[in-house]
């Protein structure tokens, strides 16, 4: 695969994983209806932050910019970190879906972005 290809399938993990951020709030608000708590995880700033990182990761990818590659590499590097040390304190594997999935997106993105057609791809 070219490292364009690579790119456009790691930035399309990073849209994806943009999307999981709010999917999550919007779906807790579909069963609850509790507008309060959907207004509260829309204004924790820690969700907008990660949610504008992984958007702006998605779209500099895609137009191959190199400091998206560097942004995305950390970001994914920091939030697998994230994710990983709450289980690792707990002693428990996460069961839930959602932080499966967001795992198994950015190690995803992390596996593109490090091969070497796509590093050298980003040279914008």
């Amino acid at each position: 695969m070219s490292g364009l290809g690579l790119l456009r399938i790691a930035a399309l993990c990073a849209f994806a994983y943009a999307a999981l951020c709010i999917a999550g709030l919007v779906t807790h608000f579909q069963h609850t209806g509790n507008f309060g708590a959907l207004l509260h995880g829309l204004l924790r700033p820690e969700v907008g932050l990660v949610f504008a990182i992984a958007l702006l990761v998605g779209i500099g990818v895609w137009a191959r910019y190199a400091w998206a590659w560097w942004v995305g590499l950390a970001a994914a590097v920091f939030q697998i970190y994230r994710i990983t040390i709450g289980y690792w304190h707990a002693g428990r594997i996460p069961h839930a879906f959602a932080v499966l999935l967001a795992l198994a997106l950015l190690i995803a993105f992390l596996v593109l972005v490090l091969q070497r057609k796509a590093r050298l791809a980003c040279n914008r």
